[in-house]
């Protein structure tokens, strides 16, 4: 009696057969084995469905890129036709386009940069640390830095790039430059800021294996590579109130990088501190009581609404007041965006129209992240969303959040914040949420 050939076999045979790359076959046999994890035992009836599932489960739950998902589906593609027989293709499968916001990232919180530079002894890896994420640093950058690019003077780095032109300037932290000039003359470096030996600059796998350590000592589960110190940068420096618009234009990303992270107008400010002089000056602050607040935010339905409003809480307790009210108000629109997209499109339209004429007309979700904050207040009030009291409760909100979002010398007292979310919470996210 002849034993049959399992699913994987045939697929190794198929694959030789047709002289695929060594790569190729290696790369195809591991998706099929991790497809035959997902669905133990389906590899002999597998179909359409069950591939569908699967590459749902990769993008969803597991969160893996774009290209890698693509991946997959080739592989599950060539399985279904040659060893399935069955007539299908990449056209069968809803995968995941360049404009999805399938993010990876896990950003490291105030609290877990504290404990990254806490943990990491070398004097030379904690200001390697500290500079990637208080100037928000790429790699190349932190890598390419010579002790000529600090000027301690004016507090500025400048960052160049092969051509030896300058291509940004970032901001130098106090903390850094208060520190920086006791390792050079301890370290002694000749001509890069971070050398292996003198006038060679340290390699990518010395400055990654240093952020690894200190996260291991740090207990951070979530760790990923040093570039999740610049990812942590740009999301702090929301927290402290400057536009994302900005923050990129600062970091020299393009219009379509910023785009990914929200979608935000022109603005004429500039950056001038860096969130690590914030993170560490805030450090040992006297809390602030959050106990009723947080009690309120625990009755929210919607658990992506509950844990952003937590973060907000989190500033406020460290008495982060400014990024307090910038974390709460996002969370907010959000929900107002929802509300007003639940209407149909033409009355939604028709509600633009009448307060801008000159806006484009809206398609999508997305579409309303580029309308005015006050258009928006109006349009919700149209469609009945909420009434007239709770809009110019909400245009006072609006107001708050103004002034707290751009650098500037305001600073809210902690009744008045704590007074902000709780008007947020009631009119805005304890409403019945938007179902589908």
């Amino acid at each position: 009696m002849t034993e049959a050939i399992s699913p994987i076999d045939q697929l190794d045979e198929e694959m030789r057969r047709r002289k695929l790359h060594l790569k190729t076959q290696s790369v195809y046999r591991m998706w099929i084995k991790r497809l035959d994890e997902f669905a133990p035992g389906k590899l002999d009836s597998m179909n359409v469905e069950v591939v569908q599932e699967f590459l749902g489960h990769l993008t969803k739950r597991e969160r893996l890129a774009r290209q890698t998902v693509h991946q997959a589906t080739h592989a599950a593609v060539f399985f279904l036709k040659r060893i399935r027989k069955l007539d299908v293709s990449r056209a069968d499968f809803n995968l995941p386009n360049r404009s999805e916001a399938v993010n990876p990232i896990l950003v490291h919180s105030p609290e877990d940069v504290r404990k990254l530079l806490a943990a990491i002894k070398s004097p030379k890896h904690h200001l390697l640390l500290a500079l990637t994420y208080g100037a928000g640093l790429e790699l190349k950058e932190l890598l390419d830095l010579r002790i000529r690019d600090i000027d301690f003077q004016n507090r500025r780095i400048e960052l160049r790039r092969k051509s030896h032109r300058v291509s940004r300037t970032a901001i130098l932290p106090e903390y850094i430059a208060a520190t920086l000039p006791g390792y050079i003359e301890q370290a002694r470096p000749s001509t890069w800021l971070f050398e292996q030996k003198p006038g060679v600059p340290i390699t990518a796998q010395v400055a990654q294996r240093a952020f690894h350590r200190a996260a291991a000592l740090a207990g951070i589960d979530k760790s990923q590579s040093l570039r999740s110190l610049r990812y942590a940068y740009v999301v702090h420096m929301q927290m402290y109130g400057v536009p994302l618009g900005v923050i990129g234009k600062y970091l020299g990303l393009s219009a379509s990088t910023i785009q990914k992270w929200l979608r935000i107008g022109k603005s004429q400010l500039d950056v001038d501190f860096s969130p690590l002089d914030r993170l560490l000056a805030s450090q040992g602050e006297e809390e602030v009581d959050t106990t009723a607040l947080a009690n309120i935010v625990g009755e929210l339905t919607d658990s992506d609404e509950r844990e952003y409003f937590l973060e907000a809480i989190s500033c406020y307790r460290i008495k982060a007041f400014r990024a307090a009210v910038v974390l709460a108000w996002q969370a907010a629109v959000r929900r107002i965006h929802l509300e007003c997209f639940s209407h149909s499109l033409n009355v939604l339209n028709t509600a633009l129209q009448k307060h801008d004429q000159n806006a484009r007309e809206i398609k999508s979700i997305d579409d309303l992240g580029v309308i005015k904050e006050t258009t928006l207040l109006n349009i919700a009030r149209d469609l009945g969303i909420f009434d007239k009291n709770v809009k110019g409760i909400l245009v006072e909100c609006l107001g708050l959040r103004n002034k707290c979002g751009h650098p500037g010398k305001y600073s809210p007292g902690p009744s008045k914040i704590a007074a902000y979310l709780e008007d947020l919470i009631t009119y805005v996210m304890q409403r019945q949420p938007v179902v589908g």
